[in-house]
């Protein structure tokens, strides 16, 4: 299945973007590169897609989407799967 973010952001699916682990990464690349983490923190985040919301946590984000009893997208062989979050 070919599909890309385009096509995905026109129908009602929500793209997220977890950052839970960034700090991290962030603090490599700024060690290696003898810059601030700061700067390359806001230089990554100025890189995300328009319409692409930045979360701390995709689980957090799942919670939430629970919570508020909305769908997860799953691919299979067929295409696209919708499921929809419950709260237990």
């Amino acid at each position: 299945m070919d599909i890309g973010i385009n096509q995905l952001q026109q129908t009602e699916l929500c793209l997220r973007f977890a950052t839970w682990q960034l700090p991290y990464l962030v603090a490599v690349v700024a060690a290696k590169m003898k810059m601030e983490p700061a700067d390359v923190m806001k230089d990554w985040l100025s890189g995300v897609l328009p319409g692409i919301q930045v979360v701390p946590s995709g689980v957090w984000a799942v919670g939430r989407g629970q919570e508020h009893g909305s769908h997860i997208y799953l691919p299979d062989k067929s295409g696209i799967k919708k499921i929809t979050l419950i709260s237990m």
